[in-house]
């Protein structure tokens, strides 16, 4: 994943809190306005975006350009632009998450299909999650926990064509319940070799 952090200059209100949370000093003030210096030293966490009281830092993909003769093309390598993704590592106090679209998906089906980034993450927030693994209890409650402390636009859910995922949908349609919040889902169902289900 080959990312970066930007910075808006027009809403960034010279604070300071980003350079003050930032350890590896890729953050300095110049003119007012808070601006990405060292980025080689930036490790992309996303650490500095959730002190940011304007919203003024996101993490967006860094692009290539590859060309060929007088032909040239861009190819962007990454449309994850949030981090951590798993679902069990983030809080309610993410920035990014205000409302974004929300994308949860099960943490296989980004291996299952090829065109994952371009066709399901892009313009959403990505967050991983395994029905198995994360116990569907602490699921739930981390699934409850968002809901009722964030206003997302959307939330759409990729499962897989599998038993161990079946539980997915059903846990966060459990989760919208009690946080007595009502946002649209959408439900994608894929299978091993990348057939979608709709």
């Amino acid at each position: 994943m080959k990312t970066k952090i930007v910075i808006d200059e027009e809403r960034c209100i010279g604070c300071t809190h980003c350079m003050n949370v930032c350890k590896n000093n890729v953050i300095q003030l110049i003119n007012g306005k808070a601006h990405v210096v060292n980025e080689k030293h930036c490790d992309v966490n996303g650490y500095c975006m959730q002190f940011c009281p304007m919203n003024a830092i996101s993490i967006q993909p860094k692009e290539k350009t590859f060309c060929v003769g007088d032909e040239c093309a861009s190819e962007i390598d990454s449309e994850l632009y949030n981090w951590p993704v798993q679902i069990t590592s983030v809080t309610a106090n993410n920035r990014y998450l205000q409302d974004s679209k929300l994308l949860i998906a099960a943490d296989c089906s980004a291996y299952a299909y090829a065109s994952f980034h371009s066709d399901f993450i892009r313009d959403h927030v990505v967050l991983i999650a395994c029905p198995k693994n994360d116990l569907t209890h602490h699921l739930l409650e981390k699934c409850t926990q968002l809901f009722e402390n964030v206003d997302f636009e959307t939330i759409e859910v990729i499962a897989m064509n599998a038993s161990c995922c079946s539980e997915l949908l059903p846990t966060v349609r459990l989760a919208m319940q009690l946080s007595q919040k009502n946002y649209p889902i959408y439900e994608r169902i894929l299978s091993p070799d990348g057939e979608v289900f709709e």
